[in-house]
């Protein structure tokens, strides 16, 4: 498993990084159809009541 990595890594990481093509490649591959799934998330809906609850209390 790949160690995380440092503020320091991280920071020098996206300074080479041109956010706007890459969101921009995204979009075009979205929509040829060849957009990927990544991540996924699954609810928990006793989780999801609790945060909803404390979120609405701030």
């Amino acid at each position: 498993m790949k160690m995380p990595m440092t503020e320091k890594q991280l920071l020098s990481r996206d300074a080479k990084r041109d956010i706007g093509a890459e969101l921009l490649l995204s979009v075009r591959q979205m929509k040829a159809g060849k957009g990927k799934v990544i991540a996924s998330v699954q609810q928990r809906p006793k989780v999801l009541k609790h945060v909803l609850k404390n979120l609405a209390s701030v």
